[in-house]
């Protein structure tokens, strides 16, 4: 059976280099990554894996935006997914000396981002229902730090 589909932006621009990884389902709470499928869509957005019939997690991700995460039901015809990923955002800014207010070189920044998990299974959960993620990065002589995503999940 195959799993095809196209990756977009918001926008509906296709999506070049985003990662798909069908993983099969481990009851209502888990996927097996072990036994996960990978494919990486073309310039058009296109994507198709091979997989057997069953339930899946799908997982549609590109450093330039948030992750998108959903269950389907792949049946003996296949099936088609289309997925519009949301931007992400970017830190900018400068770090200064606090008594003289000059850019400060080394110093490292980060940031942290409330991943909130809910629905009507939470509490079933075997992790906190929020987590963070964090990727510090130096600053360069301006006392600015390189700019990067800050959104993906």
């Amino acid at each position: 059976m195959v799993v095809r589909g196209t990756v977009s932006d918001a926008t509906g621009g296709t999506i070049d280099g985003a990662l798909i990884v069908l993983a099969p389902e481990e009851g209502i709470l888990r996927a097996d990554g072990r036994r996960a499928v990978a494919a990486v869509t073309g310039a058009d957005g296109a994507f198709a894996v091979g997989v057997v019939p069953g339930r899946y997690r799908l997982t549609a991700s590109h450093p330039e935006y948030v992750d998108d995460v959903r269950s389907l039901e792949i049946g003996p015809g296949g099936a088609t997914v289309d997925v519009a990923l949301v931007p992400g955002g970017v830190v900018e800014g400068t770090v200064r000396d606090r008594a003289s207010g000059a850019p400060v070189a080394g110093a490292w920044v980060g940031y942290s981002r409330e991943v909130v998990r809910a629905g009507p299974m939470a509490a079933l959960r075997p992790r906190p229902a929020a987590a963070a993620r964090s990727s510090p990065a130096p600053t360069a002589a301006s006392g600015s730090p390189a700019s990067a995503p800050a959104a993906s999940s």
